[in-house]
This record gives C-alpha cells, structure tokens and sequence, in this order.
C-alpha cells in the first residue's frame, strides 16, 4: 500500500495539472472516508526503521496508470486517466492527464513529466 503527502500537498500538485472548482472539497473527502478506511490498524506511535537511500532522486521510479475518472461538464460526462510517477527515494509524486493508455502515448507521457 503506498500513502499520499497529505491533502495540502496533493491539492497543490493536482491544481498544477488539472482545473476543478471543488477539487479541495474531493481530496478531503477521500482522504477522510477512503484513506481512512484502508488505514491499517496500529497499536500506537512509535519510531520507523531508518531507511536505506539506495540511489537519487528520480534514479528509480514507480508508475501507475490511474483512473478512469467522471468529470463533469456543460456538455456531459467525460471520463479521463492520468500517469502517476513516484520517486521511490523521496516519494514525490507527478501526475499528468494521459488521453489514450497505448505503450507508445505512456512513454511519451513519462519523458515529458
């Protein structure tokens, strides 16, 4: 399971990318019932192992395609996707609209995010 950096954090890297007038209104929606749900169980605090830094920033990359998602407008419902690309270092995530999921559309996708 991979987390997220908190509402503020993704509000601001999808407002980058992606134009919505509630968007803050979802994250925080899905950050309540969705993140909170799937939060496994912890007896408490404590502290996280030190973590090995095995390379760079961006050396090493996770991605995924994410989506469909329904978006609204005045002319009906339109469903898009987006690429989302994880630093495995730091955990910066980039995400950008993708319109066609072929190999060839991802790839340019990721050399330009």
């Amino acid at each position: 399971m991979i987390g997220h950096p908190g509402t503020c954090y993704m509000s601001a890297m999808l407002q980058a990318q992606y134009h919505h007038p509630h968007l803050w209104m979802h994250i925080e929606h899905f950050a309540r019932d969705k993140c909170q749900q799937a939060k496994p169980y912890s007896p408490g605090h404590g502290s996280l192992p030190n973590r090995d830094i095995a390379g760079a920033p961006w050396e090493e990359v996770a991605v995924d395609l994410i989506g469909p998602w329904p978006a609204s407008t005045p002319y009906g419902t339109v469903e898009f996707f987006a690429l989302m690309c994880i630093d495995t270092t730091t955990n910066l995530v980039k995400i950008a609209q993708i319109f066609e999921k072929s190999s060839n559309r991802v790839a340019t996708c990721f050399e330009h995010t």
